[in-house]
Parts: C-alpha cells; sequence; structure tokens
C-alpha cells in the first residue's frame, strides 16, 4: 500500500472503531456509515469499498474498538508526512460525522472521539 492507501485504510478502521465503540454495528449503522464515506470521499482518491472490507473483515474477527483504533493509529504514523493540516481536519470531521450517524453519541464514543483529537496532534 502507498501513503495514500494506508490513510483510507485508516479511516475506515476509525469508522470502525468509533461505530464499534457504543456496541455491535447494525446492517442500517454500516449502511449509513457506508454512505458518510462514499460523501466524503467521492471527489477524493478514497476507494469507499476499502472500508466495506475492512468492516467485514473485523467483524467476523469480532475485533474490539480498542484494537481497530490502535491499528489505525500505527497505519498514520506510517504515512504521518501525507496527512496534511487539511487531511487531518477531515478525518476528524468525517469520524464526527461517523459518532453522530446514531444518536445519541456514547460515553465509549466521546472516549474514542476525544483520543483521536489527541493523537491526530501529535502525528
Amino acid at each position: 500500500m502507498d501513503a495514500l492507501q494506508r490513510i483510507y485504510y485508516a479511516i475506515g478502521l476509525l469508522a470502525y472503531s468509533v461505530a464499534k465503540a457504543d456496541g455491535e454495528i447494525q446492517k442500517e449503522e454500516k449502511e449509513r456509515l457506508q454512505n458518510i464515506l462514499l460523501e466524503e470521499f467521492k471527489n477524493g482518491y478514497a476507494d469507499t469499498d476499502i472500508s466495506e472490507i475492512i468492516f467485514e473483515i473485523l467483524r467476523k474477527d469480532r475485533q474490539n474498538y480498542e484494537t481497530a483504533y490502535g491499528w489505525a493509529i500505527n497505519e498514520l504514523k506510517v504515512c504521518s508526512h501525507k496527512l496534511t493540516p487539511e487531511i487531518k481536519l477531515h478525518l476528524l470531521a468525517v469520524m464526527n460525522k461517523v459518532a453522530k450517524a446514531f444518536p445519541p453519541v456514547t460515553y465509549n464514543e466521546e472516549i474514542v472521539m476525544n483520543k483521536l483529537e489527541t493523537d491526530i496532534q501529535k502525528l
């Protein structure tokens, strides 16, 4: 994978992590998350099929949100040289939409989002 692919792989992992933080990901929730990613990256370079694949693999492997989050941050560290301030802001905005996709935003989702904001600033 090149650096840009790694960023979008990490976005898929983060979307899974945020969505999973409040419990099981329901089919309707997954579809709404896919629509958010499609809308956010329709003019970009991301292949949202990547997020679909990631969701399926993580769901089948029953990964918890903490593990998925850790993997995402590791991917972002590897390609941090490509993380512009604009990409960082967009990533945070997308994850906020993911967290708010199924109200209310839970305590665990808030924890993940706060941690992400802190971790993104360090990259």
